[in-house]
């Protein structure tokens, strides 16, 4: 026992860097991050962008305040530049605690909506939303480093898909359970969209709670000139974790852009609020099987031929939301939006393993801390040229019509599905020059998925 207990630790340490814990903490551990998975699961499906643009958009919210929400998620994250020499010292699993804690209490405040209408009620929507950001952002850079003292490298494909699974399936649950509930006939408007967030708040609660319940001893580290500058330039000085950074930047990014489809659905095709949960639930779903198709491809193929792919058909996706007319039946957008999704998350998954793998031994908090920031310096640009891109569309389609040019854009997101196409190419280039150790080459996972024989024989070995 005691020479298994050695192996592991040996593992764990010299492999990541960090402090091992013994394999009954570990299991603990694991055990408590994947209840957190779920309850968070429920609530952050009640508190996300989805939910909280629909809000906006009830209360008359314009395209560039809907492009703010759509990014607001991840612009928080400027916050970060302050956080490691403030939080230097304190346990990651205290600061992942709190963070966590914080931000479901502050939704508690979607409940002064009641009182308010139009513009005002946007602005608290908007205030509050960027309140629960910037507490999440403040415990999003203990994720990584958590999961490293956790998880062993060999053990971290199956870690990160057993996780989202759960994560995925209770997401799924939280959204049908909202389906159901904005159906009923008495709940209408703005005032059943305000429960679903102040529900989404008591879960999160509880999520935070399992976080109090994972063993951690290490603290975040701070050294003095170590600052977001430095740690951007010495990044983007490495070939290998510049690309990975600059691959996970373009996911997020790309995932921004598609958030536009929920007010697509609502403002280009009229879909009521309750259909529009019916369509996030089919978003939910593709997650689930994003984590599912991945768990025996990462380990084994790799993420770069994946991302590839992924970002490959993402691009295919995005075209397609460029022309897609707003009378189809709705059904196409489920379908649609459930493929969108899927390679969204599957990027998003693979891109999740390398982070894990490229982490540096030291200033782990501190290079979590930049990725997020400068993540957030895009995700501003991004969303607001994204709704900003929607008003042009708009514009361009009053034109046309106006003075009866024989071409107009099929809706006014065209412009703004154009430019998701765009970063999703940029992110196929980028993903063509990754290096992943062990990865396969394009054309022998192309080999292996595109023939059924050679994918029932790589599936068997799994």
């Amino acid at each position: 026992m005691s020479g298994n207990q050695k192996t592991i630790g040996t593992e764990n340490s010299f492999a990541h860097g960090v402090t091992p814990l013994a394999p009954r903490e570990r299991s603990r551990g694991i055990n408590a991050y994947l209840q957190h998975a779920v309850w968070n699961g429920l609530g952050i499906n009640l508190l996300n962008v989805n939910i909280i643009s629909l809000l906006a958009i009830a209360y008359g919210a314009t395209n560039l305040q809907l492009g703010y929400i759509s990014s607001a998620f991840h612009v928080s994250g400027i916050v970060l530049v302050l956080l490691p020499k403030l939080l230097h010292g304190i346990n990651i699993r205290t600061v992942f605690f709190g963070a966590w804690l914080l931000r479901g209490l502050v939704c508690f405040l979607y409940a002064t909506l009641f009182f308010l209408s139009g513009q005002p009620a946007v602005m608290v929507i908007m205030l509050v939303y960027t309140l629960f950001a910037v507490l999440r952002s403040a415990g999003i850079p203990m994720h990584h480093p958590l999961q490293r003292q956790l998880v062993l490298p060999s053990e971290e494909g199956q870690f990160i898909s057993r996780l989202h699974v759960r994560l995925s399936l209770s997401q799924l649950v939280s959204q049908v359970v909202s389906f159901l509930f904005l159906s009923l006939q008495w709940v209408s408007g703005a005032f059943g969209l305000i429960f679903v967030p102040l529900v989404g708040a008591g879960c999160n609660t509880v999520a935070a709670v399992h976080i109090s319940r994972i063993p951690s001893n290490e603290t975040v580290s701070y050294r003095d000139g170590r600052t977001v500058l430095v740690l951007f330039r010495e990044t983007m000085r490495d070939r290998i974790r510049s690309r990975v950074v600059a691959a996970y930047w373009l996911g997020l990014s790309a995932l921004i852009v598609f958030a536009f489809g929920i007010a697509f659905l609502r403002r280009e095709v009229g879909m009521p609020t309750n259909m529009v949960f019916l369509y996030t639930i089919g978003t939910a779903l593709s997650a689930i099987a994003a984590s599912h198709f991945v768990r025996p491809f990462a380990d084994r193929m790799g993420s770069r031929p994946l991302l590839i792919l992924a970002h490959g058909c993402l691009m295919l996706c995005a075209l397609i939301w460029v022309g897609v007319s707003p009378e189809l039946p709705w059904a196409v957008y489920y379908l649609l939006g459930f493929v969108s999704y899927f390679f969204l998350r599957l990027e998003l998954l693979l891109v999740s393993r390398l982070i894990v793998r490229s982490l540096p031994p030291q200033d782990r908090i501190s290079f979590t801390s930049m990725l997020h920031f400068c993540a957030a310096l895009a995700a501003l640009v991004v969303g607001l040229l994204a709704g900003q891109l929607a008003d042009i569309g708009l514009e361009m389609i009053a034109w046309t019509a106006a003075v009866g040019f024989p071409f107009e854009l099929p809706h006014q997101y065209s412009l703004t599905f154009l430019f998701g196409a765009g970063l999703s190419l940029a992110a196929v280039l980028v993903a063509c020059s990754l290096r992943d150790h062990g990865s396969m080459s394009l054309r022998q996972s192309a080999s292996i998925l595109l023939s059924w024989r050679s994918l029932r024989a790589f599936l068997q070995e799994a």
